[in-house]
């Protein structure tokens, strides 16, 4: 199963966001894109990557590193511009120890069959 999120003006802190279903050592968020995300561009925001990337790293760290982590640094990739959405990542944990870790997110627009939008790597830290 999938945890499903539809936040946009809903987006008051990010840790709403951190919530997904592991699944198969894997953290999978979802975003929408609306009005309160999209750019002039007509695409999600940069901000918004970052934003889901960090969530979705914080949330696969979270079990391997004994705790809750926060992202301390974030590397985006852009690819494609995410214009239908909802946006969903998939994540992958690099490494992790007591108190660190690392994961790659990719992210992909799911209105426009599943194209990978963004790749970010996330170093976290608890």
């Amino acid at each position: 199963q999938l945890a499903h999120f539809h936040l946009g003006s809903q987006i008051t802190n990010i840790r709403s966001i951190k919530e997904g279903l592991a699944e198969g050592g894997r953290m999978f968020v979802e975003l929408a894109i609306d009005d309160y995300t999209r750019n002039s561009f007509g695409a999600a925001q940069g901000g918004a990557y970052g934003a889901l990337a960090a969530a979705a790293a914080e949330a696969a760290l979270q079990a391997p590193c004994g705790g809750p982590v926060e992202a301390l640094d974030l590397q985006l990739t852009y690819l494609e511009l995410g214009k239908v959405g909802p946006l969903r990542t998939r994540t992958t944990v690099l490494r992790a120890s007591g108190d660190e870790g690392a994961a790659r997110v990719e992210v992909f627009d799911m209105g426009s069959g599943g194209v990978r939008t963004t790749w970010a790597t996330v170093g976290c830290r608890r």
